[in-house]
């Protein structure tokens, strides 16, 4: 899973990244891939991406309910 350096020096680590981003891509000391965002657009982008991600609904929520 990719890892981005936010702006305020925050890591995020997402599953899956938006294409075209503007980002610096470095590897740290220890060997991770780091993708530094280099504008507020990108970061903003980054975001709601994730946010869209996280709201999606799952598959088979509910499902495992018993019947009382």
């Amino acid at each position: 899973m990719p890892t981005f350096l936010l702006r305020d020096g925050r890591e995020q680590t997402v599953r899956q990244a938006p294409d075209g981003l503007d980002c610096f891509t470095y590897e740290a000391i220890n060997g991770k891939t780091i993708h530094a965002l280099l504008d507020s657009a990108s970061e903003r982008r980054l975001l709601e991406h994730g946010r869209k991600l996280l709201s999606l609904p799952r598959r088979g929520a509910g499902q495992n309910r018993r019947a009382a």
